[in-house]
């Protein structure tokens, strides 16, 4: 059940509840079973479009107006927008495709020929040319949630955000005010496992408006 921010400082200060999720922030309940908690009446309404598709859970009360009339009051808690990928796979599609014609249409005939370019497995190991197998080190994958505190340096400071990997143990975050290189992995923390969706949180650009319902018998439009 969504609840306001101050009740979920709340519950943490008073150790009755832990954090599950930092981003969509989730926190569980302690002392209280599955089995002995209710979930009050709330509505998931779904909005779906081509480029995104907005997700809100609100919940509702009857009340009565100035006529006398019975009116729906619906109260937002939560509002998601989802935005798809179909656009920007289908211009990378495109763009693969241009360079695929243009490998058609190339000129080759008054090129050099290819001559002691080869691979060398007896020079740099067998085989010389392959893919990294390893994608997690020192405990991290790509995408990782990350905070990373650096005591003193040029980097000193605390930064939290997506974090970019490397064997040599100097990793990348990206925060929300740019990229900062070159980060030890001694002083980075993790806070959540990548999911294969990145989140960002902005202001509401309004607030949700309740559906009036006249007579004494409030019947939902949708």
């Amino acid at each position: 059940m969504p609840c306001h921010p101050a009740r979920a400082r709340e519950l943490l200060a008073k150790k009755r509840a832990v954090v599950v999720r930092r981003v969509p922030f989730v926190i569980r309940l302690k002392d209280r079973a599955r089995e002995d908690s209710t979930v009050q009446g709330v509505q998931i309404r779904i909005d779906p479009g081509s480029r995104s598709t907005g997700i809100a859970v609100t919940d509702g009360k009857q009340e009565a107006d100035h006529d006398e009339a019975v009116v729906t009051v619906r109260r937002g808690l939560v509002a998601l927008e989802v935005r798809h990928r179909g656009r920007r796979i289908r211009d990378a599609l495109q763009r693969r495709s241009e360079y695929r014609s243009r490998r058609r249409g190339a000129r080759l005939r008054y090129r050099a020929p290819r001559f002691d370019n080869r691979t060398r497995p007896d020079r740099c190991g067998f085989p010389r040319l392959r893919l990294t197998r390893t994608t997690v080190h020192y405990g991290f994958q790509t995408g990782d949630l990350v905070r990373a505190t650096v005591p003193r340096g040029r980097r000193a400071g605390t930064y939290t955000g997506r974090v970019a990997v490397r064997a040599s143990g100097g990793f990348n975050i990206t925060t929300a005010a740019g990229t900062v290189q070159g980060i030890h992995h001694s002083h980075v923390r993790l806070l959540q496992r990548a999911d294969g969706c990145a989140y960002t949180t902005q202001k509401e650009a309004g607030a949700l408006r309740s559906e009036p319902k006249a007579g004494a018998r409030a019947a939902d439009r949708r």
